[in-house]
C-alpha cells in the first residue's frame, strides 16, 4: 500500500519554466530533498485546427499517388484475371478498364485518407509556435500535510505566488 506522503502533491503553478525551476531550487535550498520534488508541465495546448496544418495539401498528393498505385494494381489484376476462364465472357478490354478504374478509385480514397491523417500532425507556416509551449508548470512535492504547508509558505515568502 502506498504511503500518502509518497504521492506528489501540487504546491504551486507557474506560467513559465524558469520561474517554476527557481521555486524548485528555493525548496531544495530550504532543505527539501530533490527526490521528493519535481516540476511538470500541464495543459499542453490543444492541436491546431485542421485548417492550420498540412492535411489538405497532403490529402491531394496522397490521392494522386494512391490513384496511380491503384491503377497499376488494377492493371496487374486485370492481366492476371484475363487468364482465368470466368472473365472471358466479359471481354478483356472491359475487364481491363473496369479493374484500372476501380483500382484507381480505391487507391485515391485510401491514399488521400492516409496522407491527410499524416498531414494533420504537421503545422503549416508560423502557427506551430502557438502549440508547442505548455500553458503552465506545476511544482510538486511529496510529504505529509505539514511539510506541504511549509513548502507553500516558503514559496510564498520568497515571492513565488503560484496559482492553484
Amino acid at each position: 500500500m502506498m504511503n500518502p506522503q509518497d504521492s506528489p502533491t501540487p504546491i504551486a503553478v507557474f506560467p513559465d519554466r524558469p520561474t517554476a525551476e527557481a521555486a524548485y531550487r528555493t525548496l531544495q535550498d530550504a532543505g527539501f530533498a530533490a527526490d521528493r520534488l519535481s516540476v511538470v508541465s500541464q495543459d499542453i495546448a490543444p492541436s491546431p485546427p485542421v485548417s492550420e496544418t498540412e492535411a489538405n495539401r497532403s490529402a491531394k498528393g496522397g490521392a494522386m499517388a494512391g490513384a496511380m498505385f491503384g491503377a497499376l494494381a488494377g492493371l496487374l489484376l486485370s492481366v492476371v484475371s484475363t487468364e482465368t476462364q470466368g472473365t472471358a465472357a466479359v471481354g478483356p478490354l472491359s475487364n481491363l478498364v473496369g479493374m484500372v478504374l476501380a483500382g484507381s478509385g480505391v487507391g485515391a480514397v485510401g491514399g488521400s485518407a492516409i496522407a491527410a491523417l499524416m498531414g494533420a500532425g504537421v503545422y503549416s507556416g508560423e502557427s506551430r509556435m502557438d502549440y508547442i509551449d505548455p500553458v503552465r508548470y506545476v511544482v510538486l512535492a511529496a510529504g505529509n500535510s505539514e511539510e506541504l504547508e511549509k513548502a507553500k509558505a516558503i514559496l510564498g515568502q520568497d515571492g513565488y505566488v503560484g496559482q492553484e
